[in-house]
């Protein structure tokens, strides 16, 4: 049975500084990403829509609410300058109840905190490299 599917990305800032540090080539990533996602989904027969999510982050929840799909594909990454925002994103979908492809919320703020997700792999008896966490005060 076909699907309505939207395709949740962050859409790239051109303008911004991190464009300097070498990162066009993240950028171009996302967007060849959604335009693959795009034409595998149409392949099998679903319906796409692209829904690029722009800053500011208080105006993401009135475009989630607007979407009429019945499953986001979540290409979202995070907002630059709100490295904790593709967890707060992933729970606002949650939270309404919308359908969506991926982590959850819960799993993408652990593997925001690389000493605590260490831990959690630890725990289930899964090995890693040994790490040092460093801090202002550590240096």
């Amino acid at each position: 049975m076909p699907l309505k599917v939207a395709i949740i990305y962050n859409e790239p800032v051109t303008d911004s500084p991190i464009v300097d540090f070498g990162e066009e080539e993240a950028i171009i990533g996302v967007l060849e990403e959604v335009v693959a996602v795009k034409k595998a989904l149409m392949e099998l027969g679903h319906s796409v829509e692209k829904v690029p999510l722009r800053m500011p982050m208080e105006s993401v929840p009135a475009v989630l609410r607007a979407i009429q799909a019945d499953v986001v594909f979540n290409l979202f990454e995070g907002f630059e300058d709100l490295p904790h925002s593709e967890p707060v994103v992933a729970k606002m979908m949650e939270d309404m109840g919308i359908s969506f492809t991926g982590n959850p919320s819960s799993v993408l703020a652990l593997t925001l905190d690389k000493a605590e997700f260490k831990k959690t792999l630890h725990k289930a008896g899964v090995g890693t490299p040994a790490s040092m966490v460093l801090t202002p005060g550590t240096i």
